[in-house]
């Protein structure tokens, strides 16, 4: 709209002023509101592309089957993968295995072994896990030891009312 099709339609000049004030107005209300929508779709677009780049990144670690020390170790790998920004192509990380080995030439500790960890048994006797049958006069020995403790706490308690 401008000042000549206004004028074209016969109104005055002091009519004219405050419509096209008001266009302008509305012109510019609407030019700010698209542009925070393109905003938001560019932000939502963004958004968009790194979740599906983690969501490669995810299952292309996993399929190599990575064990890692710690979990503070994973959040670091993960950080560096992510910094990387290895190009994707055909679904999958290219150079994903190249830097694989140089982080584990890097920092081998931040990797599980790929053996299992040795591991310690405790020793026989009480503090066993798994309990052996005793023999019956081992058996018999623990059981008169509990019934002389027994009568000593009893005996004792007796004591505590005359004392």
């Amino acid at each position: 709209m401008d000042r000549n099709f206004l004028e074209s339609l016969g109104l005055e000049d002091g009519v004219i002023g405050p419509i096209l004030e008001e266009h302008g107005r509305d012109v510019q209300r609407e030019a700010l509101r698209a542009e925070t929508a393109e905003n938001s779709l560019r932000e939502s677009r963004e958004t968009l592309a790194r979740m599906e780049y983690d969501g490669i990144v995810q299952s292309a670690v996993e399929g190599l089957g990575l064990k890692f020390s710690s979990k503070a170790a994973q959040r670091d790998f993960f950080a560096q993968l992510q910094a990387e920004r290895l190009t994707v192509e055909n679904g999958a990380l290219v150079g994903l295995e190249e830097f694989v080995q140089a982080r584990r030439e890097a920092d081998p500790a931040a990797f599980a072994p790929d053996r299992p960890v040795p591991r310690f048994v405790a020793p026989a006797g009480l503090g066993c896990a798994q309990a052996q049958a005793l023999p019956a006069n081992v058996a018999q020995a623990r059981a008169m030891g509990a019934e002389r403790a027994a009568a000593r706490r009893a005996s004792g308690e007796v004591m505590k009312n005359f004392l």
